[in-house]
């Protein structure tokens, strides 16, 4: 109670303590909740014997189309028979969609395709009615799904009888045989992201029903596979017996390829994981400038208290006793603060989720646990034992007469005592350059992503998805292109509407239709042919887009029957270096028996990734090979405000049974494509802003606590002839010798540390000195401010008045 009552009586300093402290706690307990739940722990049992499969193939690296391909289902086959090393294994991709109708409105329905053995692969079972059997793959069985919990619940309220109910997708029957685990979202991540095979948004599981002996076993990595080993089986294993079951492909085809096996949670978190390391580190440095600060204000109470803790010396208190009651105190303040910072915690993580990107796996299912508070427990002793030690000592062993003497005379502190404040004054400093240091690399890398030339606009264009049920449109009966004509008509005369487009795969949305493309009457050899993105559009599609035309013209709707094609300027490029394109021809892609004509070029567009290089494209008209698949381009005069009701009014007056998918605007791509990026900018940029306000809250007040003490000095200095201005250089020139060794070693740590971050850099070097100089002249600013506002008010002492009451 004596505790508590001397923490009362100081109710200014116990405050500040206990809000510095909630706030450090809270911060670094719930970053460690969301590494804790994505990173270290796995929504699969035994993780470390999953694995995802990729393919290597050099001669496809070396023309730049992408370093490692998804899996070729014959390969796989061949896998699954000849690993002994493999526990199981399976095959999934995005299926796309189909559009369900009845029982409600229409509704687009995201598929995951997957073979019977992948979902147990993962270990994951339904929580209602049954697996996928071998049987539900084979391409003729009768069609079956599995619903995911979130579209169980949102469509048919979460109803058990569901179950063994026959349901509508595209026109077809199908019999809904069991439901998915809440928890499991699929594995959404980095892993390939240029490709996009998993997705975590899917609203069901379909078998895969694959004739594995009509694929090529050449090309076609359109897959996505998981293997689970045999217990003490290494990965090593697995892929030497995988790559001798596929050596026969690579004789038959002269292609070099080869299987490489990826930890499974490391390789779906990709860069995430050492963002969110990063982000613990840096809210780490804010808790120890936090304590800093405290232990500063706990100097600050001792040294008032030195008169008191001389007396109890004198009058035969013991050294451990004095110990015990600064020790008490400050365990007190750490678990009043401890205990504010898990109730920080608590709505911190629910902002920190908020802004995360969504592709982090088990985002879902971040909350504050009992390891978050354990943790949060370990951080609030650590915290209260660094801030403390330092000025318990200082209260315990005060020198009887010296501490009398000096707390009647008021006389200029040790030399000792100075140099403890000046070295919290420079780790404080450190600390706070090598946050903002972080910051700033990580936050000039973001911005110059977002200045990247992307080849296409974002203001004022919307985007949406269409899917023509094959029953409903086939491919060869011209129903497909009826649609679209009247879709177009009816949206260019929307009013506020400039043009439309649609393409088979929006800019920033993934890799799609990768072949190879070579000159016409070229011999070069399959190796060292291009290999480009081959896309579909409307002739209004560059217009939409803003995709800017180089040479020649765009299609038009003449082009529909002819053989012509647009290429972008990289395909250009490798195709005929240094040459007009207009005019010449080449081969490759679909109908390849004959050439195709180039009339136009345009700009080069990012389709992967904005830290990708741009594809080379050939665009190719959409009527020569109508999907079923489509995504529109919308550019309009103003903001697309209003503009979803509109497209769903044009859609449905054609078709009222087909469902509008993923309306979105262009920015919104862009913003999805750079999340990870902004979400690691924004928290490391808001973890320092607070360490660099800490800082000099902490530096100011040091600064003004010695001003105060050294107020009998300053008197006498003035009353001898001193000139104000030369009290202020010599109480700012003091006060900033600390702040300067810690912005050098701040520096120099920075630099050293620099190594661990740049992997989330782009286009950034982690020494970059533009950086560097700007974080040193904010800290030096803020702290000479800092400095300099105490040390003013002190260069105004009035004389008389200081000595006086000293």
């Amino acid at each position: 109670m004596q505790t508590l009552r001397s923490l009362w009586r100081d109710k200014a300093f116990t405050l500040m303590s206990v809000l510095m402290l909630a706030l450090g706690i809270g911060a670094v307990t719930s970053v460690f909740s969301v590494l804790n739940t994505v990173v270290l722990r796995s929504s699969y049992p035994e993780a470390d014997r999953l694995f995802l499969v990729d393919e290597l193939v050099p001669d496809l690296a070396e023309r730049h189309v992408a370093d490692a391909f998804p899996v070729n289902a014959r390969h796989f086959e061949v896998w699954r028979e000849a690993c002994t090393a493999c526990d199981s294994m399976g095959l999934a991709r995005s299926g796309g969609g189909a559009n369900m109708t009845g029982d409600g409105p229409p509704e687009r329905v995201r598929m995951l395709a997957v073979t019977h053995d992948f979902l147990p692969t993962l270990g994951v079972a339904p929580q209602l009615g049954r697996a996928l059997l071998p049987a539900d793959d084979e391409p003729d069985a009768p069609r079956v799904l599995l619903l995911s919990d979130a579209f169980w619940r949102r469509r048919f309220q979460a109803d058990p009888s569901v179950v063994g109910r026959e349901i509508r997708l595209n026109g077809e029957p199908r019999t809904v045989v069991g439901v998915l685990p809440g928890d499991f979202e699929g594995l959404a991540g980095e892993y390939l992201p240029e490709f996009r095979l998993f997705s975590r948004d899917f609203d069901a599981v379909a078998p895969m029903r694959l004739r594995y002996a009509a694929v090529r076993g050449a090309g076609n990595y359109n897959f996505g596979a998981v293997v689970r080993l045999r217990p003490g089986a290494t990965a090593r294993q697995a892929t030497d017996q995988m790559n001798a079951a596929i050596a026969p492909f690579v004789e038959e085809f002269n292609r070099p390829m080869a299987a490489r096996l990826l930890p499974l949670d490391q390789t779906l978190l990709g860069n995430g994981a050492a963002g969110l390391w990063m982000l613990l580190a840096a809210v780490g440095g804010l808790l120890a400038i936090v304590c800093v600060n405290v232990s500063a204000l706990l100097i600050v109470r001792a040294e008032r208290r030195r008169g008191e803790a001389a007396v109890r010396r004198a009058l035969g208190s013991s050294v451990s006793r004095l110990l015990g009651q600064a020790l008490r105190e400050s365990f007190a303040l750490s678990v009043v603060g401890g205990a504010a910072g898990l109730l920080t915690a608590y709505w911190a993580v629910e902002g920190i989720v908020l802004l995360a990107p969504a592709d982090l796996p088990r985002l879902a299912q971040v909350r504050l646990d009992a390891a978050s508070i354990a943790f949060a427990l370990l951080a609030t002793t650590l915290s209260g034992a660094l801030a403390a030690v330092l000025p318990a000592l200082r209260f315990a062993r005060v020198p009887i007469e010296g501490a009398l003497r000096e707390h009647q005379s008021s006389s200029t502190q040790s030399a000792a005592r100075s140099r403890s404040r000046d070295f919290l004054i420079a780790g404080e400093v450190a600390l706070s350059a090598i946050l903002l240091l972080t910051a700033g690399l990580v936050g000039a890398g973001f911005f110059r992503l977002l200045s990247v030339e992307r080849g296409f606009v974002t203001e004022n264009v919307a985007s949406f998805d269409l899917v023509l049920p094959p029953q409903d449109y086939p491919a060869n009966d011209g129903s497909r292109g009826r649609f679209h004509d009247a879709l177009l008509e009816r949206l260019r005369s929307t009013p506020g509407v400039e043009s439309v487009g649609f393409t088979n795969k929006i800019p920033l949305e993934g890799t799609t239709w990768v072949d190879s493309v070579r000159p016409a009457g070229s011999v070069q050899a399959p190796e060292d042919r291009l290999a480009a993105e081959f896309r579909f559009v409307s002739a209004d599609y560059w217009r939409a887009m803003g995709v800017r035309l180089v040479s020649g013209r765009v299609l038009t709707s003449q082009d529909r029957d002819r053989k012509t094609a647009v290429l972008s300027r990289a395909a250009v490029q490798k195709l005929w270096p240094g040459e007009s394109a207009v005019g010449k021809q080449f081969r490759g892609g679909p109908g390849d028996r004959t050439p195709w004509e180039v009339v136009g070029v345009v700009d080069d567009v990012r389709t992967a990734s904005l830290d990708a290089d741009a594809s080379p494209i050939v665009y190719l008209s959409y009527w020569l090979l109508p999907r079923d698949d489509v995504s529109y381009a919308v550019r309009t005069a103003t903001p697309p405000t209003g503009l979803a009701d509109r497209i769903h009014q044009a859609v449905w007056s054609i078709d009222p049974a087909l469902p509008v998918v993923n309306l979105r605007t262009m920015s919104q791509v862009v913003e999805r494509s750079t999340a990870q990026q902004r979400f690691q900018t924004l928290m490391a940029t808001a973890f320092a802003a607070f360490a660099l306000l800490l800082a000099s809250l902490g530096i100011y007040g040091v600064v003004a606590y010695l001003a105060v003490r050294r107020r009998h000095e300053i008197g006498l200095r003035l009353a001898l002839g001193a000139e104000a201005s030369g009290v202020l250089r010599l109480i700012l020139g003091q006060s900033m010798r600390p702040v300067l060794a810690g912005l050098i070693v701040g520096l120099a740590c920075a630099a050293w540390l620099g190594r661990w971050i740049e992997s989330l850099l782009f286009d950034v070097s982690a020494h970059d000195p533009t950086v560097f100089a700007s974080v040193a002249a904010v800290l030096l600013g803020v702290s000479a401010l800092a400095c300099y506002l105490p040390a003013r008010r002190a260069s105004r002492t009035d004389p008389a008045t200081a000595l006086r009451n000293d």
